[in-house]
Formats: structure tokens, sequence, C-alpha cells
């Protein structure tokens, strides 16, 4: 009797190809955020207009003149985010936690790092291994921890959004105390 030839798992090579691209398009997507982030330091400038009082004294009701005190500019910022790493809580799902930290520059998420996530099981590695690059990509494309849950990583993917959210909230924070300190 011949040995009959061994049968691979059919979606073997589609994974396999699935997460090569999901590899190259995070690449491809960090360089071109870093590429279009140099080139929107030199456009988000924004222009300050100084406004300078009358130099003419202005009469006051009693008859004597009074210059007026010069226009204060308001301490006013469109920004979200201070600039800096913050860590976001850890998420905790049935196999384990997931923790993110961003680092935010010019309003801008620059990155965002796995710093823990499911990796009690081969399952959970593969599920993850997959799912964590795809999230990464979807939050810096849309500059928020509103994503969409990755196929087959749901736990992974709520767990993710809520501690990346964490950290742009004390991002947020961080801001808020720094104009507060102006």
């Amino acid at each position: 009797m011949r040995n009959a030839p061994k049968k691979r798992h059919a979606a073997r090579k589609t994974r396999a190809a699935a997460l090569t691209v999901s590899v190259l398009a995070t690449g491809g997507l960090a360089g071109a955020m870093a590429t279009s982030n140099a080139a929107s330091d030199l456009t988000s400038e924004v222009a300050t207009v100084t406004t300078t009082p009358p130099s003419t004294p202005i009469p006051s009701a009693d008859g004597s003149a009074a210059t007026p005190a010069p226009l204060q500019p308001e301490a006013t910022s469109n920004a979200t985010y201070a600039d800096g790493t913050f860590v976001g809580r850890a998420a905790s799902t049935r196999w384990g936690d997931v923790q993110v930290s961003v680092t935010t520059s010019n309003d801008q998420i620059v990155a965002v790092d796995l710093l823990s996530i499911p990796s009690a099981d081969r399952k959970s590695v593969r599920i993850n291994t997959a799912a964590g690059p795809v999230l990464v990509s979807e939050s810096l494309t849309a500059q928020s921890a509103n994503v969409d849950i990755v196929s087959g990583a749901t736990y992974t993917s709520k767990a993710y959004r809520d501690s990346l959210q964490a950290a742009l909230d004390d991002a947020s924070v961080a801001l808020s105390a720094q104009l507060a300190a102006t």
C-alpha cells in the first residue's frame, strides 16, 4: 500500500498571506504617517494676530484722559492631546490583559505600542499576532480609539479599544493641566 501525500489545511496559505499583507500594510502606513506628519508640521502652524490699542488717550467720564490697557490674547487651544507617551489601563479579557501605550505629538497619534496582549496558549498567540497589527494600524488611521473589531479577536479588540481610550483620556487631561498652568 502506498503512503498518501499529507494533506495540508486549506486555510494555512491564506492565513499566512493575510498576516504578510497585514505586516506590510502596517509598515507602509507607519512610513506614510511619518511622511505626512513632517508635511503637516509645516502647514499646521497657526499665525497669531496681535492687535495694538490706539495710542491716543480716551477721555473718561470725569474728563481725565486714560490710555487703554493693552489687549491680552486668550489662552485657547484647539489641540486635543498633550505631547508625550501615555499608558492606558490594563483591560481584562477572559484570556488575559490587554494594555497599550500611545505616543502623541502635534495633536496626532504617532505610535501605539502593545504592552501586553493575551498569550497564554497557542490559539491566543495566533489570534493576537494577526489582530494586534490590524488594531494598531486602524487606530493610527482613525486617530482615535474608535476602531472596528477584528473578526476572531472580539475580546482582544474591545479590550484594546478600552486601554487605548484610557491612554488618550490621560493625554487630554495632561493637555488640560498644561493649559491651566499657563
